[in-house]
């Protein structure tokens, strides 16, 4: 990949955390050379030698699960360093294969690092890549270790406000945010890995599932097929909080909670609550051992992107969510509306439900309105206005001039890698 230039986040205290999971495996013959270790160990080993910048630049090490377990203790992990550690939830999609193999469900888990910096760049390249002779490859040939992406496995990337667990976000970046990816969604999942290659090698269907299928956006509160714009009119008129916005896009569904092979939200709020629920005690506490502090600073969790290991992916996703989340922190609410292209909806009261115990309920009803326009009162000429006469609402081309327009810190690499993803020939009409 081309190294474009340094980021410049303008003083942003944006970080972020990076999750990657695969499925390992190694034929028993070869495993056997190496006594008393998994393969997670191996990996750890062949990558300790390999100098890390970490996220001060001071250089950072490696912990592996079951080598350190000081680092481990009560389902906790030590953030300060790159994690090994063993993921339940990934499987083989062909089990039957690995019956002479030596296997491991893995998780890479990084340390947080700022957004705008280049040091975490360079890192995951070292980590990841697999170019012979460069750096020191995770799917390293003398360990001959297969390595498997399918639909068990994700690419999951926490973004937070800083590293200390009292860094929130504001209530607008919050809400801002959620209304995005309620109207740009179908536009996201376009730059997923839809290659027939991949959908080859899955064997059941991708665990990722979308907000808009909550109780919250279908009938009798909105009706069915209502426009992703309303939708994200409706949140904003009945989410004041954080909290009511983590519960109208990740609710608890009990279809989830008690699969076996559990379904995630693409979109993840629900590590805000540490903001919400968690008590910030002070670094000397001393009380009852049942009153845990927060274990790691409030962020919003993206699982969308499928499990890869290719190291060029990771570069230009992380770019861009970090971009995201700033845009949604810098936009103000009219410009919001007008670039989610809101204002053509208007709120009106519906008639009450009729029937028993719903005396007096109403169901809100959203209705389009076409503004017109007289010669003494022209139409606003904002750059977010003007957006609308020029790239549809919902597409990548219009997400992307926008976050120009608000001086949002986007490296041109990865405007072109995910322009040429989706493709901007054709208009985009969002569902």
């Amino acid at each position: 990949m081309t190294r474009g230039p340094v980021q410049n986040g303008r003083g942003s205290t944006l970080t972020f955390g990076l999750e990657v999971e695969f499925f390992a495996a190694m034929k028993e013959t070869t495993f056997n050379r190496f006594p008393n270790t998994t393969l997670s160990s191996l990996l750890g080993d062949r990558l300790r030698p390999v100098r890390l910048h970490g996220p001060n630049g001071t250089g950072v090490g490696i912990r592996v699960e079951g080598e350190d377990d000081e680092c481990f203790q009560n389902g906790s992990i030590d953030y300060s360093f790159w994690n090994l550690t063993t993921d339940k939830t990934v499987a083989p999609n062909y089990p039957d294969w690995f019956e002479c193999y030596e296997t491991q469900p893995i998780e890479i888990i990084s340390p947080p690092y700022p957004v705008y910096s280049p040091l975490w760049e360079h890192d995951i390249q070292r980590i990841f890549t697999s170019r012979s002779g460069q750096y020191n490859p995770i799917p390293y040939r003398e360990l001959r270790m297969y390595c498997e992406q399918n639909s068990t496995t994700g690419l999951h990337v926490h973004i937070g406000n800083g590293t200390t667990p009292n860094s929130v976000f504001p209530f607008h970046t919050v809400r801002n945010l959620a209304m995005i990816l309620l109207v740009y969604e179908p536009e996201l999942d376009k730059l997923l890995d839809t290659s027939p290659s991949w959908n080859r090698m899955l064997n059941e269907p991708v665990r990722c599932i979308t907000s808009v299928n909550n109780p919250h956006f279908q009938p009798p509160i909105l009706p069915r097929g209502s426009p992703r714009p309303v939708m994200a009119l409706h949140l904003l008129n009945t989410c004041p909080d954080i909290r009511t916005i983590i519960d109208v896009l990740n609710p608890r569904l009990p279809s989830i909670s008690r699969s076996t092979n559990p379904l995630y939200f693409k979109y993840n709020f629900t590590p805000l609550l540490d903001s919400v629920d968690a008590p910030i005690l002070p670094e000397n506490h001393i009380g009852d051992n049942n009153v845990r502090p927060k274990r790691k600073p409030p962020t919003v969790e993206f699982r969308q992107q499928p499990g890869t290991l290719d190291p060029d992916t990771m570069v230009h996703w992380i770019r861009f969510l970090g971009a995201l989340v700033d845009f949604s922190g810098k936009i103000g609410l009219q410009p919001l509306i007008e670039f989610l292209g809101l204002e053509e909806w208007r709120l009106d009261t519906a008639p009450p439900n009729k029937g028993p115990g719903t005396e007096g309920l109403g169901n809100p009803n959203y209705t389009q309105h076409i503004s017109t326009y007289s010669a003494a009162s022209p139409p606003s000429l904002s750059a977010f206005s003007l957006l609308s006469g020029l790239q549809p609402v919902g597409s990548l081309s219009r997400l992307l001039t926008a976050m120009e327009t608000a001086h949002i810190s986007l490296d041109p690499d990865t405007t072109r890698f995910w322009r040429r993803k989706v493709g901007t020939d054709s208009p985009h009409i969002p569902a």
